[in-house]
This record gives structure tokens, sequence and C-alpha cells, in this order.
């Protein structure tokens, strides 16, 4: 479970990073949007959660490929920007992945200037 700050809500890295990822949609079997939240501690991979990279979970997303549309062109280079704002953003970075089960969640958590950040989102893989 994540420690989440519910009394630091807001902040400039935190609002960029909710303004970069509105309406972006991790695609697995299944779409599933970011949750942008502050965390009262850095906490490790729990049990059943294993470290990731960053590009493990985003690099598809944020990678043209010759045959994407215009839309799906601007879609991705969203996607890179999200990708280039947390990695400029967040320092001692830190991914997580559930192991079990069909829906697995992913915690992107990093250190900023104004606390501790975690982006969540889900998976879908069968």
């Amino acid at each position: 479970m994540l420690p989440v700050d519910t009394q630091h809500t807001e902040g400039a890295v935190i609002s960029e990073l909710r303004q970069l990822s509105e309406g972006l949609l991790l695609l697995s079997e299944s779409e599933a949007p970011f949750e942008i939240m502050a965390l009262t501690a850095f906490p490790e991979c729990s049990e059943g959660m294993e470290a990731v990279s960053l590009d493990d979970i985003l690099v598809y997303s944020a990678t043209p490929q010759e045959w994407h549309t215009e839309e799906d062109k601007a879609v991705v280079a969203r996607f890179a920007a999200f990708k280039t704002a947390i990695e400029q953003r967040l320092q001692n970075l830190r991914v997580c992945k559930s192991t079990e089960g069909g829906q697995k969640e992913i915690w992107i958590i990093g250190n900023s200037e104004e606390g501790i950040v975690c982006i969540r989102t889900t998976v879908v893989e069968t």
C-alpha cells in the first residue's frame, strides 16, 4: 500500500505531470490513465512486485513507428514529453510492477524538490 500524502496534493511538479499525462492512456490489453500523487515516504517495491525500468513501462508508447498515423504520432509525442518530464523532474527513480494476476499495478516513484511523487497506473496482461 502506498503512503499517500493527502495534505500535499498540489505543487509545480505534480501539476506539470498531471497536465502532461492528462488524457494519456497506458495501452495494454486495456487502457488506463495515470494518477499523480504525493507520498509521505519512499516505498520499496512491495511483496508481489518487481523493480523494472521506466523504459519497460513507457518506451513503446513514447517511440514513433513508421506505420503511425499523424494522430498516433501526436500521442507518441505527448508520451515522450511525459517520459522526459519524469526523468528530469524526479530523482532516485524507482519503478515497481506487480507480478501476480492479470491486472498489474505500476508505481513510478521519485524525489522532487517538493517531496516524493508517485505516478500510479495499471496494465492488464493475460
